[in-house]
């Protein structure tokens, strides 16, 4: 059995000596401080999609505007991430794929919003003739194509 393989067999329970340790970082103090009501909005155990995705839901609930609402769900991951690491021995893999998964929630929002805003700075872009050769190689165009909106392109 490899090292690597022995961690991921071992339960992520918390040894006595270890309990507790995050608690001494004075970046976690602040983030306890600063976010003591929203900490609960983020499941126990590593981040996922979904409950990435559903802590965003739950701040944008709250009335947070995306910007802030994706600070603080950054804030709530890595306060996650530092008691997962140190108190709970958490392989690296699990540290990588939630930082991962952040950042996939945090693009995937971002685009949307920005797409919601350039509709209403612009319009909804309206489909093209069947006649043009392609609706372009922009993200819109992507999901326009998906959507039966535009001809597809020929390759």
């Amino acid at each position: 059995m490899t090292g690597s393989e022995h961690r991921d067999a071992q339960d992520l329970t918390a040894s006595p000596s270890l309990l507790d340790l995050a608690s001494h970082s004075r970046f976690v103090q602040r983030l306890q401080r600063r976010y003591a009501d929203l900490l609960p909005l983020l499941p126990a155990g590593a981040p996922t999609r979904d409950s990435l995705t559903d802590a965003l839901a739950a701040l944008r609930a709250r009335g947070l505007a995306l910007d802030a609402a994706l600070r603080v769900l950054r804030q709530l991951t890595l306060e996650r991430l530092v008691h997962l690491d140190t108190e709970q021995q958490a392989p690296l893999d699990t540290v990588t794929r939630a930082m991962t998964w952040l950042a996939e929630v945090t693009l995937d929002a971002a685009w949307q919003q920005v797409q919601i805003d350039l509709d209403a700075l612009h319009g909804m872009p309206t489909p093209q003739a069947a006649s043009a050769p392609s609706c372009g190689s922009s993200a819109w165009a992507s999901w326009a194509r998906a959507n039966s909106m535009c001809p597809a392109t020929s390759t």
